[in-house]
């Protein structure tokens, strides 16, 4: 695994495991907080089966394998420091947001 995709991984484990993709599904939003993560870094890690992505791929959340993997000494991705303005989120009705 690359260190991009365990800071990731570690990142979201930190924020709960669970996160809704906003902004066009560009970034993740988990923990009130956005990672500083490329949306390709996710998509790597849902193909490793330590991620998997639910709600029609809104939302993304760790798996039993992704909270196994030993992430001692590994620093966590960095998270955006600019806040979300609530016209850049779309809500549904379903209770989900999407950006």
């Amino acid at each position: 695994m690359r260190p991009s995709e365990q800071s990731a991984l570690l990142w979201l484990r930190d924020r709960e495991g669970d996160g809704v993709f906003i902004r066009k599904g560009s970034v993740l939003l988990a923990g009130g907080e956005v990672a500083r993560v490329h949306r390709r870094t996710w998509n790597s890690l849902e193909g490793r089966d330590l991620v998997e992505f639910y709600a029609g791929g809104v939302r993304c959340r760790i798996t039993l394998a992704g909270g196994a993997v030993n992430l001692v000494g590994v620093t966590p991705a960095p998270s955006w420091d600019d806040v979300l303005e609530e016209d850049e989120i779309e809500h549904d009705h379903s209770g989900f947001c999407n950006a």
